[in-house]
């Protein structure tokens, strides 16, 4: 699209010179009831009880923020708020829409306005001179409001996503009690002692191939389940006979990440055909007399237990790991298994209706992107 290109100064006046940095003590004083939102470089920080700023601004990172491709860089805040000196602020001019200025920051890679090597800077010079291609007032309103349902359309996708986790835990809590406190008084047992193997992946990383067999990592496990599909990695047949020799996931098992930035995290196996595992995963297999999937993988995910086992279990240390001897001895509590067993069809039931919006949310996000794309490139 053939639209002139000007500088985001021209466009915008700047009210840097209104913002006003908080110390905490400082912040502590006026944050009573917290009616304004305090705002730094990636958004609300806190809440407190007066505002400098009572008008549409859009905030941009000064420090402190990313300013990569899709990184969101900045946001549009309408009212009284309070923005520190982490964040410019500017006002667009009149015959410039302030919602096309924040869709298109936060489609480009402002990397090469960046100043600073150990924490980046957006300084003001630099901010004046970034490059906006600017189409008439029309079509630049056209454009946001466009962005703005494909936004909220994915944004909805992702609050359904949400609710049917709060369903899922308050339905867990609601059958079973807190699953630390054990209020209901389930008879506890090591976890070793209820399943029929807990091992792990492979300790060596073996060279990926373009195809050959699935190879699951916890990259590969989320908090709503496991998706190997969205980046695939595989493995070749002489590597994964191997690894499976050792390590046998079948569907219906639990992945539960172990070790890295994750940890903590469980999901069932959904899938029926055979895969390699890396050793940030444990492979649990409980003993279907004792122990459902669905619940251990509930118990697990709860952030209860995920705090009570790294408090116990992780105390000091600097890498989130659990070894295999700490998750064989984890003490979970063992309802009957008829409740455990009705829990898992409700469970299933709400995993198909998260596995369909799921399936919307990608879309819907695949959209909001092409949306961009095709305006912006």
């Amino acid at each position: 699209m053939n639209w002139k290109k000007v500088k985001l100064g021209e466009i915008c006046q700047n009210l840097d010179g209104k913002r006003k940095p908080l110390n905490n003590i400082e912040r502590q004083k006026i944050r009573g009831n917290g009616k304004y939102p305090y705002f730094g470089a990636n958004n609300i920080m806190d809440w407190v009880d007066e505002y400098i700023f009572d008008e549409k601004i859009l905030c941009i990172a000064e420090d402190g923020g990313s300013w990569g491709a899709g990184q969101k860089c900045c946001f549009i805040y309408t009212g009284k708020c309070w923005v520190n000196n982490h964040a410019h602020v500017l006002k667009a001019k009149e015959g410039v829409s302030t919602e096309f200025l924040m869709y298109y920051l936060n489609f480009s890679d402002l990397n090469s306005y960046i100043t600073g090597s150990t924490r980046g800077k957006l300084t003001k010079s630099s901010l004046d001179g970034i490059k906006i291609p600017l189409p008439d007032l029309a079509t630049q309103k056209h454009i946001a409001e466009v962005l703005d349902k494909a936004d909220t359309l994915r944004q909805q996708n992702r609050q359904l996503l949400a609710h049917y986790d709060e369903l899922l835990q308050s339905t867990f809590i609601e059958l079973f009690g807190d699953p630390v406190k054990n209020p209901k008084g389930w008879e506890v047992k090591k976890l070793d002692k209820i399943c029929t193997q807990i091992t792990d992946g492979t300790h060596f990383s073996p060279p990926s191939v373009d195809s050959g067999v699935p190879y699951i990592t916890a990259k590969h496990v989320k908090d709503y389940g496991v998706d190997f599909y969205s980046k695939p990695t595989y493995v070749s047949i002489e590597e994964h006979e191997k690894i499976y020799a050792r390590c046998k996931p079948e569907k219906g098992d639990v992945l539960y990440i172990k070790d890295g930035a994750t940890t903590g995290i469980a999901a069932v196996n959904p899938y029926d055909f055979e895969f390699s595992m890396l050793s940030s995963l444990a492979l649990i297999k409980p003993q279907k007399k004792e122990l459902t999937s669905q619940f251990l993988v509930s118990w697990l995910n709860s952030e209860q237990v995920k705090e009570n086992l790294i408090n116990e279990f992780m105390a000091g240390a600097a890498i989130k790991r659990f070894t295999l001897q700490k998750i064989k001895s984890f003490q979970i509590p063992v309802p009957p298994l008829t409740l455990q067993q009705h829990f898992a069809k409700i469970v299933e039931q709400i995993e198909a209706q998260k596995a369909q919006t799921q399936t919307a949310l990608t879309e819907s996000e695949a959209l909001f992107e092409g949306l961009l794309a095709g305006y912006f490139n």
